[in-house]
């Protein structure tokens, strides 16, 4: 259709072309322009039908007295009302007349703008994306010459720009930076209207989703429908659409039972519309077709398709793409049931329709081809994996730059097409196991590139993304590309001995790692260089602050209709403080010239620092992936890296982790001791075992990176020991892995051995608490509290406070000031939702959250409470604790705890704790000092790990550079002061005696 020959069209319309004499141009048709007003006004309700016929009115007479400027302007919007309604040859053929008209005469631009805008907006709908951006910026360039800075019709161009961008050329990128300057033009002209808000906020709302922003995705998707829902009688059918994208986003964030609602609701709406739209309806069915096959689901589906299948044949017989589309769903949902063989002709359907109809687009051919690429994969075809996969990387990289399955297109042919990740991972995963089958090194290699291409990507995708919790989504999503990356370089390596493979494997586990965490780090390391003052930085804690708080609570609901308007305001929050920092970053930019935050290096630790290791220390690294366990390890000279093959691993951890938790039950002591000794040394064979066999036996300390679930794995209470057959119940006497070896804990290398930087202040703060009340589990009595500030203080001076003097506000206006911070006090968590996570204090918690608006930047905290280390668990991130907040706020080494440690227990290991740092001992040796003494006093069953595993040190184990009592200075300082009042005391009543004498 958009091949038709112009002229052809021109003639078969019966169109004229008019010349204008400029000198005697007649005056404006008044009659045509209050015509072409009221068609306006239609036009911005969507009142399409109502509309057509008063265009026509409007340009036959501004024609007929030669008022040109309502002439080309009735045409525009007759043209766009044709758009909307398919009919693009009689659109293009109009425009085409009155762009002819306005060339051939010279018209000036103010009056051609409106033209090229939607000429633009036919182009995309044509699929000629080229000659769409070409109208749009022309619009665009016109519009910000003749009309204000905040004009309605630039927030159209930008979102016509953003369009073709977005839908057409899949440069989700390019187009929410359209987008989001249409969005700002929003919010400096609130004159403009729900129309074009909802249009701008539901692009943002797909865009988002379509970069993994799922978060920020949802905030727009909801203030599309507020928009919306602002209309007098609001579109049914475009609130279905609304509807709709919300449920997709659900999908995204795994949240079924949200998505379902929401379809639902979109079907609803469709149903009751008097206006049908049996496009949008068997969209609707697609869609809840494919959030029941993810619910696992699939019978659901099945029916979603047969639906879908009904309404497209009897209503939209034409519309071949929702028909590819139907039989895409019944491949998915036959694929889900085991049913390979139909499943695989459904898919092979779906992609001959979609080859057939030149209005499928590449990224609709290339996920078919990706979903057959997975389905082969299961099926074991792997070769055919590979192809599909090949195919969907061809398709969507175009003519050009076709390759072949022994190749990769460049990262800069895929930089604007970041979403081929997928592809990429699919194609690789065919490759290794034909590799693996045929044991041939070159698939290997070919697979490897495809992995490391795709984490290129990725992290083109992870960049974009501006909520947390959307970047911890997105890698938790796709840390299986990371795996299948490291898996590679381990099989090359034990192929070929090379060791830089090696290198390569620590590069990856340190880049899949405590990403959001560590960019934290470097922002700081960003502040204090730049010499940023703290009275600029308030603003953003405090925006984080509420951000970490919204996003840690559970989407977890009761009631629909309640929940409905609870996510819909959290969102819109969300969405705002978002917005508040991101401007509050570009004034950063602004007002500190140098300072630029995407900028700032954000590498792994350098390989080579691992040379500067003492000779007695070993640093072990994980990677818990879905089929294999990856250990990394280091001494001073000799680097490995071994591959544990563990299908009952993370089983085994979870029940270790239970049977300590539970502690001493009366009833079943030997058989739990049995069971304990059984699994630590099972998971010390594991874990600690294939790490320590090769430096031999003068390692003595060792440096962990955990991964996953194995950041709440005490490694110091494994046993090094089996168990025998035999044994009396005698936790004293088991050789735990603490006995033997100095053990720290870290996010990352970076973490175990940066530098102190020192934070340009000293002392010790504690807070103690142990007047407690009986009728509240977290305000009850803490005896051991007082017994671990009476140790403190009888060790190192500081300030203490106590009991009632515990305050929140205490601790947020004292603990800034001081570089070591002592909490013995209560806390809890929530597994499930991290905004509940606090420490108790006498008059109020203090959650999480908070600590985001407290900067901390001191070397050492201990948390002498509850459950500090434990929290929500991602295998990218760690774990979402009250300990990962403190290093948030800028705390470089923890003493935290894994579990409710015992009040009694506690104050004992504190105390040997104070007096090894205050003996300038490392951080490390301090605590394995606590623990090793404390298990020389325990009796059988107080060695139980419940009292002293729970309590570990993370972050830098290094010594302090602690201020004594009395220095020499101070010594000094005294004397002084001392002579000083001597001398005023004699000498100052001399001087007096004097002057009255003379």
């Amino acid at each position: 259709m958009a091949s038709h020959s112009t002229i052809f069209l021109f003639l078969a319309l019966g169109t004229t072309f008019p010349t204008i004499n400029a000198e005697v141009l007649p005056g404006p048709d008044r009659e045509a322009q209050a015509l072409l007003k009221r068609a306006d006004e239609l036009l911005s309700q969507w009142k399409y039908p109502e509309a057509l016929p008063i265009y026509r009115k409007s340009i036959s007479l501004a024609e007929k007295n030669g008022d040109w400027k309502t002439f080309i302007n009735a045409i525009a919007g007759k043209s766009y009302i044709l758009i909307r309604l398919r009919k693009y040859e009689h659109a293009q053929a109009s425009l085409d007349s009155a762009l002819f008209i306005g060339e051939e005469n010279n018209l000036p631009p103010e009056v051609m703008h409106n033209l090229y805008y939607t000429r633009g907006i036919l182009f995309q709908r044509i699929q000629e994306p080229a000659q769409a951006i070409e109208a749009h910026k022309k619009a665009l360039e016109i519009r910000l010459k003749i009309l204000p800075a905040d004009h309605v019709k630039l927030v159209d161009c930008y979102n016509g720009l953003g369009e073709v961008y977005r839908y057409s050329l899949r440069d989700y990128l390019e187009a929410e930076k359209n987008f989001q300057a249409a969005a700002d033009l929003l919010k400096t002209n609130a004159k403009i209207g729900p129309k074009h808000r909802y249009r701008t906020f539901y692009n943002m709302a797909t865009t988002n989703r379509s970069l993994n922003d799922f978060e920020k995705a949802l905030a727009y998707g909801f203030k599309s429908i507020e928009a919306l829902e602002s209309f007098p009688a609001p579109d049914t059918l475009t609130l279905a659409k609304c509807y709709g994208i919300i449920a997709n986003i659900y999908v995204n964030k795994k949240q079924f039972d949200h998505a379902i609602d929401y379809y639902e609701k979109a079907i609803a709406y469709r149903t009751l519309s008097r206006r049908k739209d049996y496009r949008g309806l068997s969209l609707d069915y697609y869609n809840l077709g494919v959030a029941s096959v993810v619910f696992d689901d699939p019978y659901q589906t099945m029916a979603c398709a047969d639906s879908m299948i009904s309404v497209v044949t009897r209503y939209i017989p034409y519309d071949s793409v929702k028909l590819a589309d139907a039989y895409f769903l019944k491949g998915w949902a036959l694929r889900n049931l085991g049913e390979y063989r139909p499943s695989v002709n459904a898919y092979k359907r779906t992609y001959q329709i979609q080859q057939l109809n030149d209005k499928s687009t590449f990224f609709d051919i290339s996920t078919t081809l990706k979903h057959l690429s997975k389905l082969m994969l299961e099926i074991k075809q792997y070769d055919s994996a590979v192809h599909y996969a090949q195919k969907a990387i061809d398709i969507a990289t175009g003519p050009d730059y076709a390759s072949s399955y022994r190749s990769n297109p460049s990262y800069a042919t895929l930089e604007n097409k970041p979403y081929l990740f997928k592809a990429l991972k699919y194609k690789g995963m065919g490759l290794r196991k034909i590799a693996i089958e045929n044991n041939d090194l070159a698939p290997l290699k070919l697979a490897l590139d495809c992995f490391l291409l795709s984490e290129s990507l990725m992290n083109l995708q992870w960049q974009s993304l501006d909520m947390e919790t959307s970047k911890l989504q997105f890698l938790e999503l796709y840390h299986h590309v990371y795996e299948l990356a490291i898996d590679c370089y381990y099989r090359l390596y034990k192929a070929s001995g090379e060791t830089n493979y090696i290198e390569k494997i620590y590069g990856l586990m340190e880049r899949s790692k405590s990403r959001v965490l560590k960019e934290r780090f470097e922002d700081i390391k960003a502040y204090n260089s730049f010499n940023i003052p703290d009275s600029i930085l308030v603003e953003e804690r405090k925006l984080r602050s509420e951000i970490a708080y919204l996003q840690g609570k559970s989407d977890v609901r009761s009631s629909p209709a309640v929940a409905d308007s609870t996510l819909q305001k959290r969102n819109l929050r969300l969405l705002a403080l978002d917005e508040q920092l991101s401007k509050w970053q570009e004034d950063l930019v602004l007002r500190f010239p140098g300072y630029d935050r995407d900028r700032i290096e954000r590498s792994v630790m350098p390989y080579k620092t691992f040379q500067n290791l003492k000779k007695e220390a070993l640093f072990i690294e994980y990677f818990f992936g879905e089929e294999a366990l990856y250990i990394f390890t280091s001494t001073r000279h000799k680097k490995e890296v071994f591959k544990v093959q563990g299908d009952s691993l993370l089983n085994q951890i979870n029940e270790f982790l239970g049977l300590i938790a539970q502690g001493l039950v009366p009833h079943q002591l030997e058989n739990d001791f049995k069971t304990y000794h059984t699994l630590a040394y099972r998971l010390y064979r594991y874990l600690l075992e294939p790490a320590l066999k090769g430096p031999g036996e003068d390692i003595n300390e060792l440096y962990i990176v955990p991964d996953g679930i194995l950041h709440l794995l005490p490694f110091h209470a494994l046993t090094v020991t089996a168990s025998s057959q035999k044994e009396p119940v005698d936790y004293k006497r088991l050789d735990y892995v603490t006995k033997k070896y100095i053990v720290s804990y870290a996010h990352d290398a970076h973490a175990h051995f940066s530098t102190r930087s020192g934070p340009g202040k000293s002392g010790l703060v504690a807070f103690g608490w142990s007047k407690g009340k009986k009728s509240n589990a977290y305000l009850s009595d803490l005896p051991g509290a007082t017994r671990e500030i009476k140790y403190i203080s009888s060790i190192m001076p500081g300030k203490f406070i106590e009991d009632d003097k515990v305050l929140k506000s205490t601790f947020v206006s004292e603990a800034p000031k001081y570089n070591i911070i002592h909490l013995a006090i209560h806390g809890g968590t929530d597994p499930n939702e991290s905004s509940s996570t606090f420490l108790q204090f006498s008059d109020e918690r203090l959650f999480a959250h908070e600590l985001y608006n407290i900067h901390l930047d001191n070397d050492l905290t201990v948390l002498s409470a509850c459950e500090t280390g434990t929290g929500k668990v991602f295998n990218s991130e760690g774990v979402y604790s009250m300990a990962r907040a403190f290093s948030f706020a800028g705390c470089r080494s923890l003493l935290m705890t894994l579990w409710n440690v015992g009040d009694g227990s506690m104050a004992p290991l504190i105390r040997t704790f104070y007096e090894e740092m205050n003996k300038q001992e490392p951080l490390n040796k301090a605590i394995h000092r606590a623990q090793v003494t404390y298990l020389e006093r325990a009796d059988p069953y107080s060695a139980h790990p419940v009292y002293w595993a729970g309590i570990e040190l993370w972050g830098n184990p290094n010594s302090l550079k602690l201020q004594p009592a009395f220095s020499f200075h101070h010594v000094l300082l005294i004397i002084l002061a001392f002579l000083v009042l001597f001398g005023a005391y004699y000498y100052l009543p001399y001087k007096r005696r004097g002057w009255v004498t003379h």
